[in-house]
């Protein structure tokens, strides 16, 4: 039996010389606010969870080299995105996010590798077995190993780049199925289960799960498709019933298969370039921001007594989380949430408004002129009549 947290043969992920130079990486720690000197940051599973949640807040989900550049391009390549992210203020989406955060994981001496996984999506035809179907591999994760020996080979998923529902914090490579409580990742003692996401009740965990387009099948005549690969699942469940938790399984992954730089640009190509693909026809923008625990939280009203010591930073091994609210782009408008809250919105009617919330509210570097580039393409932002003409 593999051990609890270890990749499905037990294999160690060796060092990998990393693609940026040492003051590369020394640029993107100050970038993302991670105050210490490269020579001082330990590959250990609490810097993975620091440089993890500060990525996320400071490089936004973002698409708009794809429609609002004249070679409708999205950059992906290891330079480009330390260009465009670090050096530039322009965010990506998956195979840009953790395509550059691999690399940096690498250059801080982390031992980890990407790995492919299916995005479930409505059914292009839906039926009422069948409202959901899995992309093409069209999704990269990250698997990493911070532990020192004897812990060498427990593993944690690691994933920036999924956007508003996506996982916030690592999470260690066992099932989290019919676990009530937090996964515990104290060396020497590894148990899965579920891990916080972006706010309270959000929460993220894994499990063994089955691709339902499979061939195969478990046994002959069983139409049951074996359990090869894992699910990860969110949960917006309030309250400590973990009987009454529902989860919604946001993508399938396998770590049996490693996703190298040329899969990450036929990927990218792939989904840029693919008609009714949603970033080929719509503008993507999520940037997030640190938020406050809410009252009805800290009173332990929504968490047992164990959970409210863990967010609340209090007793002794406890740890003090981080909390995210964000800014999504939707249709005609910018929404401002935290959690199920909706803050602020923002609407816009031209091109020229919208470019004008994209650089100002998310922080993307776009300029009004650039609205010449999206003329023609599905993602125009028309007016009401045109819409209808175009529809």
């Amino acid at each position: 039996m593999v051990p609890v947290g270890h990749l499905y043969d037990s294999s160690y992920i060796r060092h990998v010389p990393p693609l940026y130079s040492p003051s590369q990486v020394e640029t993107y720690l100050k970038k993302i606010g991670y105050d210490a000197p490269l020579e001082d940051v330990k590959p250990n599973l609490d810097t993975l969870r620091a440089v993890m949640v500060k990525h996320i807040l400071m490089c936004p989900m973002d698409n708009t080299d794809l429609h609002y550049t004249e070679r409708h391009h999205m950059p992906v390549t290891p330079q480009e995105m330390y260009q465009n992210m670090v050096v530039g203020s322009k965010g990506s989406y998956c195979f840009g996010q953790n395509g550059l955060f691999l690399g940096m994981l690498r250059g801080l001496g982390f031992r980890a590798y990407g790995g492919p996984g299916r995005v479930v999506v409505p059914a292009r035809s839906p039926t009422p077995n069948y409202p959901l179907e899995y992309t093409a591999l069209h999704h990269l994760v990250i698997f990493v190993q911070p532990h020192p020996e004897p812990y060498e080979r427990v593993t944690y998923l690691v994933d920036v780049g999924f956007g508003g529902t996506g996982p916030m914090r690592p999470i260690l490579f066992a099932s989290g199925e019919g676990n009530a409580g937090r996964q515990v990742t104290k060396e020497g003692d590894f148990k899965g289960g579920w891990e916080w996401g972006t706010y309270p009740p959000e929460r993220h965990r894994i499990v063994p799960g089955a691709f339902m387009d499979s061939s195969l099948e478990s046994h002959p005549g069983s139409g049951k498709p074996p359990l090869r690969d894992w699910h990860m699942q969110v949960s917006h469940t309030p309250g400590v019933d973990a009987s009454k938790r529902e989860w919604t399984t946001l993508y399938t992954f396998t770590d049996k298969l490693e996703f190298l730089q040329w899969d990450i640009d036929a990927g990218s190509l792939s989904v840029s370039l693919m008609p009714g693909a949603i970033f080929h026809r719509t503008i993507v923008c999520l940037a997030r921001f640190p938020a406050e625990l809410d009252e009805k939280y800290t009173s332990g009203e929504a968490l047992d007594s164990e959970e409210l010591r863990l967010v609340s930073g209090s007793g002794e091994g406890s740890q003090k989380l981080e909390w995210v609210g964000k800014w999504t782009l939707e249709a005609r408008r910018a929404t401002k949430r935290i959690g199920g809250t909706v803050l602020e919105m923002k609407t816009f009617r031209s091109e020229r408004e919208r470019l004008e919330v994209i650089r100002d509210v998310f922080g993307i570097g776009v300029n009004v002129e650039d609205a010449r580039w999206i003329v023609g393409r599905e993602s125009e932002l028309l007016d009401e009549g045109d819409t209808q003409s175009k529809s």
